[in-house]
């Protein structure tokens, strides 16, 4: 802005007075007396700074964000100091508005002078039609696109027919999206989408909106599968099988399924073909989802025949772990003929099966092995197809009491003397 009027302000800043034989140095700023300074946005701003001085003052400007430029200030592409004190601001924006404070200093004193810089910017600018009317059939898919510019940039949101706000990449449902462009995604509309969307971008300059209107038609769609669970699906005996199956269409088509059993856990019967199905008025869609059962006879892992020797007294345990499917049942074969399960385990009135724990894993846990513990124990591991078997002999380390014989058949002791004998039995194992 050219400066149109000038005044001259000295500033003394020497304790000597003023007289025609004696130079005086001084500071002092010529001031524009309109210190406002109103700039377009995009455009460049020159703020001038005449200054006299004797030395010659230096001129520092202050920036609005506090920064120092001066004749020793690094380079810098946006903002320069020319060597007459000229400030020049290239392509402003709103952030550059503010106070600017030229300081001219020199080593009697310093003078200042501020100028305010306004930034004038225009309001958000939305490059679509700012109304727009869509007509369009319900199971589409559609873009609102709301393309924004302005300095600063402005933000942009979506207002639904009910009132919901939907900012950028912010999730409110599978059905619904919007891109951080702007553009508002709406995937498979039915009739009550309809309504009016509007989009609004705003930025500390003002606003702009835009608003589209959707109708969405009613009309009858055929039944069409959306999704499912994968085509083929291999399962173990007795899992459980979930099979999912959803369609579009319109009427909301019901969905049903043809299966090979009947069963909740899975058997060898049903592995098979499972079609699902997807039917209303308009017609059927359908397709076929295979399932395979895998089965193995039961096997016994790490199986071998061995014999273990158990102090008479102690606890011992034996494992017999199996593998198959159907899972194995795990049953013991005892010496004495009885046979122990965990259904049988479960009645504990009996006193031969308290001396025996059999865990879920196949383990047998032995109580305290006494001599009717020993012989031979065989592990059963049995499915529907197949069994397999384990055997272990138990052996109790045990001896019958005797007296060890003390080496000395004699004594010889003096009259008076006491005598001492050790009669006490001492058991050899």
């Amino acid at each position: 802005m050219p400066i149109t009027d000038l005044r001259f302000f000295p500033m003394v800043h020497s304790p000597f007075r003023m007289s025609t034989s004696r130079i005086v140095d001084s500071t002092c700023v010529w001031l524009p007396i309109n210190k406002v300074q109103t700039i377009h946005s995009g455009k460049s701003a020159v703020m001038k700074c005449a200054s006299e001085g004797h030395p010659i003052p230096s001129i520092t400007w202050i920036l609005a964000n506090k920064t120092h430029i001066s004749a020793f200030s690094i380079e810098n592409e946006a903002v320069s100091l020319h060597s007459d004190g000229t400030l020049l601001i290239k392509k402003v924006s709103v952030y550059d508005r503010g106070i600017y404070t030229c300081r001219a200093d020199n080593p009697i004193g310093s003078d200042t002078t501020a100028i305010r810089l306004q930034v004038i910017a225009p309001p958000p600018i939305i490059l679509e039609d700012k109304k727009q009317f869509v007509l369009e059939t319900m199971g589409r898919s559609l873009k609102f696109p709301c393309t924004v510019k302005g300095d600063p940039h402005p933000t942009v949101h979506w207002v639904f027919p009910d009132g919901t706000e939907v900012k950028p990449l912010h999730y409110l449902s599978d059905k619904v999206f919007l891109f951080p462009n702007g553009t508002l995604l709406i995937k498979n509309i039915v009739p009550s989408d309809s309504g009016k969307y509007e989009c609004i971008a705003t930025s500390s300059t003002g606003s702009e909106r835009r608003v589209v209107l959707l109708q969405v038609e009613h009309r009858d769609i055929i039944p069409q599968i959306a999704a499912t669970s994968q085509r083929w699906t291999q399962l173990n005996f007795g899992n459980r099988l979930l099979l999912n199956c959803s369609a579009i269409g319109e009427p909301k088509p019901r969905i049903m399924w043809r299966l090979p059993s009947k069963a909740v856990s899975i058997t060898e019967k049903d592995a098979g073909n499972y079609i699902c199905v997807a039917r209303n008025r308009m017609g059927d869609d359908l397709i076929l989802l295979k399932v395979s059962v895998t089965m193995k006879p039961a096997k016994i892992d790490h199986k071998q025949y061995f014999k273990k020797l158990v102090p008479y007294g102690k606890d011992f345990k034996v494992d017999c772990k199996a593998s198959g499917s159907p899972e194995p049942e795990i049953t013991w074969s005892l010496p004495d003929g009885t046979t122990i399960n965990n259904a049988m385990q479960a009645d504990d009135s009996g006193h031969t099966l308290k001396k025996y724990t059999l865990f879920d894993n196949g383990t047998l846990y032995f109580n305290k092995v006494g001599m009717m513990e020993e012989g031979d124990y065989t592990c059963h591991a049995q499915n529907t197809l197949g069994k397999d078997e384990m055997k272990v002999q138990i052996k109790v380390v045990a001896a019958a009491p005797r007296i060890k014989q003390n080496l000395k058949a004699y004594a010889k002791i003096k009259t008076g003397d006491d005598a001492f004998f050790d009669l006490c039995p001492k058991v050899l194992s």
